[in-house]
């Protein structure tokens, strides 16, 4: 019953965009039974529906040595057609050339196979990491905040991603349940103290089932921090980064005890990152994470926008040449926002529009996910900031002096 629950909200989550969270459900169902080929496949084709081709050619050799390992067997026709689907887009990016067999927008549009513009910060984090403390990534929305950390951890070998989500926010301790889960899975669990598995057990849905009541209280919860960052402290050795993402995303009681066990933790657990939007968390965890910078204990830091010469390199790494020109339109238009960037070059190919060597056309409009987000954000201001707001989108270049005329 719970399998088919698990591939059915999947497959729900995947229907509606929800990509990352449908991939935890499905390797959730591939953990319960290692032995299930559907659940292969499901985790391979979403892999490749997001583009992350890395993760869904892993995928497919790891269930196919599996099955060769334990039945002498090769895949099944389905699994290896999603195999064959990840070389032809892996050879597609080789070759530059334009992938439809697929999806109709090529792999490298979905996921560039390089991360430009970043080198300088990918060498800041390694260096903060390599002192024992944590880096802290504050931006906006689109700015390719997760895409850097996540690259980042990825090269460092094995990493946990402990997720916030949409909607976190309305249930306390619902991204705490969710990231201990998470980080009880990779456990070594002769370092983990049998109080901290009681005390984190205490806000779980089987000690809620057990014992009848929900009785995380107050005292329950000052002792999660100290819980968590022993956690921390005691996972397998193997693991060598764990990411925060979205922390502005998690329900406040969360954040909080996120916060207070990064603090009690003292750099002793592997790297750790954590990415959240600008003017997205309130004052108390403002107020948390400078403590933290004034500790020693996490180095705050923010990304720049792409200039010209990384859009150019961006370009060139998806195959479109001569972009000279595209790169300024691109840099001028969006500000150079990568998320921006990447769904402007995506609608243009949508349509038969991408001519580098034209540059942008003059008619381009700004795509419906980007005007999704900003609609998004404009629903949180209140009165006067949204007035604001408009003067600013009529003069773009207008004073704080002028704008406060206007109003």
């Amino acid at each position: 019953i719970r399998r088919e629950a698990l591939r059915a909200e999947s497959q729900r989550l995947a229907a509606h965009g929800a990509l990352a969270e449908a991939i935890g459900l499905a390797a959730t169902l591939l953990h319960l039974d290692p032995l299930d080929e559907t659940a292969h496949q499901a985790v391979i084709g979403l892999h490749l529906q997001r583009g992350d081709l890395r993760a869904a050619r892993f995928q497919f050799e790891a269930c196919r040595a599996l099955l060769d390992r334990e039945f002498g067997l090769a895949p099944l026709p389905e699994t290896t057609e999603l195999g064959d689907a990840v070389a032809a887009a892996e050879r597609a990016i080789r070759e530059h050339t334009t992938f439809q067999t697929v999806a109709s927008t090529p792999p490298a549009l979905l996921r560039p196979p390089v991360l430009v513009g970043r080198t300088a910060e990918l060498a800041a984090m390694e260096r903060v990491w390599s002192e024992g403390r944590t880096v802290v990534l504050v931006d906006r929305a689109g700015a390719g905040t997760s895409r850097l950390v996540l690259d980042a951890a990825d090269r460092r070998g094995r990493y946990l991603v402990l997720q916030g989500r949409r909607g976190d926010a309305r249930i306390p301790y619902s991204g705490l349940v969710r990231s201990i889960e998470t980080l009880l899975e990779a456990v070594d669990a002769e370092r983990l103290p049998a109080w901290t598995r009681r005390e984190l057990m205490r806000i779980t849905f089987d000690a809620v089932r057990d014992s009848g009541v929900g009785d995380a209280g107050p005292s329950g919860a000052a002792l999660l921090a100290p819980a968590l960052a022993a956690t921390l402290r005691a996972l397998d050795p193997t693991v060598a980064t764990v990411v925060i993402d979205d922390l502005h995303a998690f329900d406040e009681d969360s954040r909080r005890v996120m916060l207070a066990a990064i603090e009690e933790s003292g750099g002793a657990h592997p790297a750790l990152a954590v990415t959240a939007r600008e003017g997205a968390l309130d004052a108390t965890d403002v107020r948390s994470l400078d403590a933290l910078c004034d500790q020693g204990v996490a180095v705050l830091s923010t990304l720049p926008p792409l200039d010209v010469g990384a859009v150019h390199a961006l370009l060139a790494s998806i195959g479109i040449d001569d972009g000279e020109a595209l790169a300024a339109d691109l840099v001028r238009f969006t500000g150079g926002t990568p998320l921006f960037v990447l769904e402007v070059l995506k609608d243009l190919h949508a349509a038969g529009r991408l001519q580098a060597a034209a540059g942008l056309p003059a008619d381009v409009e700004v795509p419906d996910r980007v005007a999704r987000t900003l609609e998004r954000r404009l629903d949180d201001l209140d009165r006067e900031a949204l007035r604001a707001v408009r003067v600013l989108a009529l003069a773009p270049a207008a004073a704080g002096d002028l704008v406060a005329a206007v109003l």
